[in-house]
């Protein structure tokens, strides 16, 4: 059943596009006062420091992904956060809820570049 569920190595492409999209739903649940100025910043933080961290060596990074055994490149990079960011529980719940919104902006910068 884990390899079935296993899509990180086919998926793992998609790490901009989860990143922006995490960064724009929790700009969206400060926004509407779910999260605190305080718990928006860390979260944008984290999320900032992924990326740059995966930018500055890409394949080295993703790595880590195949070996931990992520699911998929959000579980992936929620995994990450949560490392960086352990105090805040309502990160697990966040990421729950917005795990497709990565797909949307692929699709929407893919339908772009056609």
């Amino acid at each position: 059943m884990t390899q079935l569920n296993n899509s990180f190595v086919h998926d793992q492409f998609l790490w901009k596009e989860d990143i922006q999209g995490s960064l724009g739903y929790a700009k969206e649940l400060f926004d509407i006062e779910i999260l605190s100025e305080e718990e928006y910043i860390l979260i944008k933080g984290g999320l900032e420091a992924i990326f740059d961290e995966i930018s500055s060596d890409e394949e080295g990074v993703l790595q880590d992904g195949i070996e931990q055994q992520d699911e998929d490149i959000h579980s992936f990079i929620e995994r990450k956060l949560v490392e960086k960011v352990s105090s805040l529980f309502k990160i697990r719940m966040i990421f729950l809820a917005i795990c497709k919104i990565g797909w949307k902006y692929w699709i929407k910068s893919s339908y772009r570049k056609i």
